[in-house]
């Protein structure tokens, strides 16, 4: 008996403690390939176009903040409009990771933004809407849902091109759910 106890230990004990150092080797290595390819700040680019594709590549919350820091959305209507498909697309990662909150969080804020145009604000309340089904909170998609139908009917009598930019973005099963489909 006393021997399968040492024989144990002696199996056990080296198992642990190289368990133990490759532990706090990992806690004290230096940057992951992830990290050094994507540190967290992001520099900035010549133009808002070039900045969008840094955050396209990068597809992290730094490289979609860094599109409005950069190139504030006060500053012209092309950087109004890639404030609004960068903000868009955190929420969209926020949303893939669980992160419902800060989704709707960073889709309601972009849906108070002066400089938002009908177009992103139909497609904003779709995927707000989305974002708030996901979560759990059916009630406030309900009320969200009401007023994105309001507003597609609106772009149709009104901007017929931005209708068709919309239903090229939004897929089919999500106009359905949406109750956009027979419009």
């Amino acid at each position: 008996m006393r021997r399968r106890i040492l024989l144990a230990m002696g199996i056990l004990v080296p198992l642990l403690l190289t368990l133990y150092a490759g532990w706090r080797f990992q806690a004290m290595a230096g940057p992951t390939v992830s990290r050094l390819l994507n540190p967290d700040t992001v520099s900035g680019e010549k133009t808002v176009q070039e900045q969008f594709l840094i955050a396209v590549d990068r597809n992290d919350e730094a490289g979609w903040e860094a599109v409005s820091d950069y190139f504030p959305p006060e500053g012209s209507t092309i950087n109004a409009g890639y404030h609004a498909k960068s903000k868009i697309q955190l929420a969209s990662l926020f949303a893939s990771q669980g992160r419902y909150s800060e989704a709707e969080n960073t889709l309601a804020a972009l849906l108070r933004h002066p400089t938002l145009d009908s177009i992103y604000r139909t497609i904003v309340l779709a995927r707000r809407c989305i974002v708030l089904e996901q979560w759990g909170k059916n009630k406030q998609a309900t009320e969200v849902r009401r007023e994105l139908q309001s507003e597609y009917a609106e772009l149709i009598a009104e901007n017929p091109s931005g209708r068709q930019f919309v239903d090229r973005v939004l897929t089919q099963p999500e106009k359905l759910l949406l109750g956009l489909a027979d419009s």
